[in-house]
């Protein structure tokens, strides 16, 4: 039987690192969806595809480009870059 060491999940600093995070993420994937910005998303296979960003929970998001309407799981992105540079100011705290 294998032991599981769960001690990290319990660390604050990474407990606060995982929320800020997420807090990260939550304002730039809002920002994409409220300014209908183009972004370009590479998955982790190494596919590139284009397209708006038209809504987003914890799991996966909904990319939209010529009337087609993909769901992307986020565990297979590897990252989310803007077409165009656009203003984006974070304010969270750890």
């Amino acid at each position: 039987m294998f032991e599981t060491n769960t001690s990290c999940e319990k660390d604050p600093l990474i407990a606060s690192s995982k929320k800020m995070a997420s807090g990260l993420q939550d304002a730039f994937l809002k920002e994409m969806v409220a300014k209908s910005i183009p972004v370009t998303v590479f998955l982790v296979s190494g596919i590139k595809l284009q397209g708006c960003i038209i809504a987003y929970d914890s799991f996966c998001f909904l990319l939209k480009k010529d009337q087609i309407i993909q769901l992307l799981y986020k565990h297979a992105i590897s990252s989310v870059m803007p077409m165009a540079p656009f203003a984006f100011d974070y304010n969270g705290t750890i």
